[in-house]
């Protein structure tokens, strides 16, 4: 739609057209330079006059044309699903086929009235649906964060989460602070049941160390209803197939929510880039060994 808009009010442009009928009056009627021409030539010259100078007039006055164009926009509602190992950590083949076609048919009919928007969370943010279920890690913080980041500002209508709400990474989202303009709705997923797990939490170490020096590992390990069991931690180091075990402790499991850190100091004596594997046994009843081990490269 367009519109013209004046910086001053609508009633000068009486005043300018009033100015050029004066002007025009004075110079084809009271100057007899034209007497001789005919009456509809003189009105015609007259009529011309008026509307040039009143022209000029209304240009003095600061007309804007203004163009107001208006587009809808659908609603955006972000699909997030959580790509962990834990989340289908006990699903068999048929429920995870039957939870991916649940989801997919979910999104299908919120496309036809939302802008639908798709994620996958875990190790990463990917801007697709993955049902793969390989992570390892999960970062519910930077999922919000990345929400935040680019649709706080658009007309975003919902955030839906999909996930068993389990994270070892990044901040509680709890206490993110990210604020959405618009509600966030759950698909709880996973097995509430507190099973037996033995698992490597966290591994802290050195990227670099120099050949002849020492350098710490720091490992964080914790375990869930195995009270009284005691299991092995070690320490490998891999190379070309080889296996040299550089650490062997036992470990006692004093609780159900148990939880302990090992700091081991080892020799930087290998030049070149060095892989150290960090497992812990597994206890009887352990559904999943995916969380007893870790890699990392010094």
């Amino acid at each position: 739609m367009n519109a013209i808009s004046f910086e001053y009010s609508a009633w000068y442009l009486l005043a300018a057209l009033a100015l050029g009928l004066t002007y025009a009056l004075i110079l084809y009627f009271r100057d007899r330079t034209f007497k001789e021409q005919s009456a509809a030539f003189t009105w015609g010259l007259a009529g011309l006059r008026t509307l040039a100078v009143a022209t000029l007039a209304t240009l003095l006055l600061g007309p804007i044309l203004r163009t107001v164009q208006t587009r809808s926009e659908k609603p955006i509602v972000v699909l997030a699903q959580d790509g962990s190992e834990s989340v289908a950590a006990v699903w068999s083949a048929r429920d995870s086929s039957a939870y991916v076609q649940a989801l997919q048919q979910v999104g299908d009919e919120l496309a036809t009235d939302y802008e639908l928007v798709t994620y996958t969370f875990g190790e990463a943010v990917r801007d697709t649906l993955d049902f793969a279920f390989q992570d390892k890690r999960t970062n519910l913080t930077a999922l919000l964060r990345e929400v935040y980041d680019l649709y706080s500002n658009q007309n975003l209508g919902a955030v839906i989460i999909a996930s068993d709400g389990i994270y070892n990474e990044g901040a509680n989202p709890i206490y993110a602070d990210v604020k959405l303009n618009a509600p966030l709705y759950t698909i709880g997923l996973g097995d509430t049941t507190r099973r037996r797990d033995v698992t490597i939490k966290r591994v802290f170490h050195n990227k670099i160390a120099y050949l002849g020096d020492k350098f710490s590992i720091q490992v964080d390990l914790s375990a869930q209803n195995a009270a009284g069991e005691r299991v092995s931690l070690q320490v490998v180091r891999l190379n070309k197939g080889q296996r040299q075990v550089l650490v062997n402790e036992s470990v006692q499991i004093t609780r159900n929510d148990f939880f302990a850190t090992r700091e081991f100091i080892l020799d930087a004596a290998t030049p070149g880039v060095n892989r150290y594997r960090i497992s812990v046994g597994s206890v009887s009843g352990e559904q999943s060994t995916a969380n007893n081990s870790r890699d990392i490269f010094v």
